[in-house]
Order: structure tokens, then sequence, then C-alpha cells
């Protein structure tokens, strides 16, 4: 106030009591319990302002409510927020360095949540359970068998969305798994040369699959010493026995690049490998919020940005289907021109 700082020295149900910061400075004022100015204040203080002292203050209070709502590390706050700060060069003086403030952050940021739990056998508060708007968050919590745990996380209106999606991908991840899991898997949905050629199976229509892969053979026989023979028994072995859960021919979209774009802003978000759970459920639950604001965007007109390569790639695969299905290139020539797009490397 006036340039000066006041700390909470008593409080009742109704009305909050301020002295100043400055020992043996007798000026005080009172507020309500929401810090609005009711009384006091008025005398002249027993030594000159500090604006210096306000600047700080308020920045450290940006950077600490960083540390408890957000994930990201405490240095990458301090540098982003001493960065764009507007304070003036005697404020930034006495700001404390970042080591000087990391273990009270840390310690503000541990008190948010509950103590990291040893082993997958915890229990989880209520508000881990719940979305941000204080749904139902936690769907399925289930011991298989002893010391193994799947905690599945969905709201409502996600369930919805994926139960009236015909199309789903599926993926997971390893490293942003907390140390007490194995794994996180994700359903998402969407409102060499020889190598190459395996790549591109999956774009090849249903009744062609077969006689492309004794194509594939037939190349992989010819070569020296036989170097591909496991990697088509390991094909045979796992892939073959399902076809139709793999071919993507007939689908509008055919590749796995949801799951790969949200693999990449998990790890964009999440800054360490193996984050504590609470971590991990904090960022669903900010997920899931931002999933239904992305909905309510796109239902009032909002256009989903475009990726140019992709768009590219897509329209190569839909010229290639064109000219098969107009006979003018044979299926074998489908699959060479096929499996030159799925490799192409990105420039």
């Amino acid at each position: 106030m006036n340039q000066y700082l006041f700390k909470c020295n008593k409080k009742n149900p109704n009305k909050k009591y301020w002295v100043c910061i400055v020992k043996g400075c007798n000026v005080f004022i009172h507020t309500d319990i929401n810090n609005k100015y009711l009384a006091g204040g008025k005398n002249n203080h027993e030594h000159p302002p500090n604006p210096e002292s306000i600047q700080v203050k308020q920045i450290r209070e940006k950077i600490k409510q960083r540390v408890i709502t957000e994930l990201t590390p405490i240095g990458k706050i301090y540098d982003e927020e001493m960065t764009k700060t507007d304070m003036n060069s005697a404020a930034v003086a006495i700001f404390p360095v970042v080591h000087e403030m990391y273990q009270s952050a840390a310690k503000n940021r541990r008190k948010m949540v509950p103590p990291i739990p040893q082993s997958c056998l915890f229990d989880i508060p209520n508000e881990y359970k719940l979305t941000i708007e204080g749904k139902r968050f936690l769907l399925i919590d289930e011991a298989r068998v002893r010391r193994e745990r799947l905690l599945v996380f969905t709201s409502d209106a996600q369930m919805d969305l994926l139960f009236n999606s015909e199309v789903i991908y599926m993926d997971g991840t390893f490293k942003k798994s907390p140390s007490q899991f194995v794994q996180i898997y994700t359903i998402n949905i969407v409102h060499f040369d020889i190598c190459k050629k395996i790549m591109a199976l999956p774009l090849m229509p249903r009744d062609k699959i077969l006689d492309g892969l004794d194509e594939i053979r037939e190349a992989a026989n010819l070569l020296p010493g036989l170097p591909m023979v496991r990697l088509l028994k390991y094909f045979d072995d796992n892939w073959m026995s399902n076809i139709d859960l793999w071919n993507v021919y007939d689908f509008d979209s055919r590749t796995n690049n949801v799951c790969e774009g949200y693999h990449n802003r998990i790890n964009s978000r999440i800054y360490r490998h193996h984050p504590h759970i609470w971590d991990l459920i904090n960022f669903m639950k900010a997920e899931e919020k931002r999933v239904q604001n992305i909905q309510l965007q796109w239902s009032s007109g909002a256009s989903k940005p475009k990726n140019k390569r992709t768009t590219a790639l897509q329209g190569r695969i839909n010229t290639l289907y064109n000219r098969y299905n107009d006979y003018l290139i044979t299926a074998s020539d489908l699959l060479n021109g096929l499996s030159l797009v799925v490799a192409k490397k990105k420039l």
C-alpha cells in the first residue's frame, strides 16, 4: 500500500490486521477477509518507501503460484518470469538468484501434493479422482493380481466422444509412466526398400495384402545371407493372423500421427521421465478440461490447424489409389509407390 509492505499480524472471521514489515514502524491497516481495505495506514511511516521490495515481492509471488500450479521445472519458471519482468534495475539487483529460491519453491510444490507413494499400493485422495470441475475422473481402479494395479482415467464427456467415434488410435509410452507403474496407454480419437514395403502393407487393399507379402518374400530371398528372414517371421507370427486389425485402406485417416502427436504433447508438458503419480493425474485432469474446451471451439466453427506436410503426403496416397482404381497401375506398382510415400523423410 502506497509503496510500503505490510504483513498480516492477526485475523478473525471477518477482519485481518496488518502491520508494516519494518521493525519499530507502528503503521497498521485493517482489511476484510478478502483483503479489501477498511481502515488505517494514514499515519506517517518512520522510514522511506521501498518500491523495489514491492516489485520483488510481486514477481516472487508470480513464481510461487506457477510453481504450485504447473509441472514446469522451477528453473524454467524462474527464467521465464525474469525474462518478461518489468522490474527496475534496483529491484533486479536485489532479486534472489534461482538457487536461492529453489529450495523454498520446491518445498511449496511438495506441500501441494500428497506423499509420493513407494509402490503401486496407495490411496488416491478424492481431489485426484475428480476432474477440475469436480466430476468423476477415475473410472477404474483395479488390482488384478498382487502388487499390480490398473488405473483408468476418463470423464463422462470423453467417454461419449470415444463411443461416438468410428476410428480410434491406441498407443503406449513408458518414459512418462510413474515409477510404480509400467506404462501409460492412451486412446485417442479424431472428430529401406523391403522394410518400406512392409511399412506400406497396411495401406494396401485388403485383398492384395497376401500378394504384396509374397512379393516382399521373393525379394527378401534374393538378398545374400537372407538378412530379412527373422523380420518376416516376426511379421507373420504377430500380424498376419488378424489383418483387419491393422489394414487401413478404407480409412480416411491412415496414420498414427494422432498418437505420436499426443505423445509429443505429453513430453513437452511433463519434463522428466517417470514423474510421480500426482503430477501425472494433475496433467490428465488439465487435459480433460482442454478436450472440453476444444470440443466447444470446434462446435462453434473453429477449424483444426492443418499440417502441410501431412496434407501433401495424404494427397500422394490418394493419387496412387485413384491410379490403381482406374487400372493405370498394378497392385505391385501401388505397393512400390506407397512404400516411397510412407518412408519419406522429413525435410
